[in-house]
């Protein structure tokens, strides 16, 4: 799929990610989740090592944090051309709000089969 034609994108952080990050104390790590967001609003379909996820996330793409650390999120114009919503609606799917050039930050797993069944099942944004 190819970029659309717009130069940026719309970077939204889901409320589950926010709460994520208030929990951590690691500032360092908290600074590399927001660089990756920088990145993914320049180029989410290639930044950070992206890519698109199979199997139990599928529809959703993660992007290389660290070693082991993901940051899952989903592009809207990817999403509707697709049909991921059918497997894993977001609000933004059902409520037109949102362009293909939306980016949707949505949750930091550890990239370990353990760490991805932690995913929450329904995310909220604060613009929903």
């Amino acid at each position: 799929m190819s970029k659309p034609d717009d130069s940026a994108f719309r970077v939204r952080w889901a409320l589950q990610l926010s709460a994520q990050l208030q929990e951590l104390h690691s500032a360092q790590l908290i600074a590399r989740v927001r660089r990756v967001a920088e990145m993914l609003g320049v180029d989410p379909y290639r930044a950070a090592r992206a890519e698109r996820l199979t199997a139990d996330l599928g529809g959703l793409r993660s992007a290389r944090i660290d070693r082991r650390l993901r940051l899952l999120y989903r592009i809207c114009g990817e999403c509707r051309t697709m049909g991921d919503q059918e497997r894993r609606a977001l609000q933004c799917c059902s409520s037109g709000r949102t362009t293909d050039a939306t980016v949707n930050l949505l949750y930091v797993v550890d990239y370990h089969p353990k760490g991805l069944s932690d995913v929450p099942l329904e995310f909220d944004f604060e613009d929903d």
